[in-house]
């Protein structure tokens, strides 16, 4: 990818590797392709999904998404029962949704901590 070196960035409570980097892009891009996936029929299937349970430590994961993993896994399973789950392979999972909508209450936005340094999208999605 291009520019994996400007993902180092400093937040409140500590520093951002290019590990973490490449995870908010996975779970960004994720979110990109769920709202892209709800306008057109998918023709492919992601598989190469990051997981920040498995990729990350605990330190990095807190800093990250501001709940340790065993919060963050408790979340979910709390809110999994009230989170429509689509049938297709498409279908963005529930820890995908809930860990976007954890770097959005952590960051303020997802794209305020991706910025225009880690996307290559020249304009906004349009829903």
């Amino acid at each position: 990818m291009i520019g994996l070196g400007v993902l180092v960035q400093h937040t409140a409570f500590c520093r951002m590797d290019e590990e973490e980097g490449l995870i908010i892009l996975q779970v960004v891009d994720d979110l990109i392709q769920a709202e892209a996936d709800a306008e057109v029929p998918a023709r492919r299937v992601n598989i190469n999904k990051i997981n920040p349970f498995v990729t990350m430590g605990n330190e990095q994961f807190q800093c990250l998404f501001r709940v340790n993993k065993n919060l963050a896994r408790e979340i979910i399973n709390m809110l999994a029962p009230y989170i429509y789950q689509g049938l297709t392979p498409q279908s963005v999972d529930v820890q995908t949704k809930v860990l976007v909508a954890l770097l959005f209450y952590a960051h303020g936005s997802y794209q305020k901590i991706t910025g225009k340094k880690y996307i290559l999208q020249h304009q906004p999605a349009h829903c």
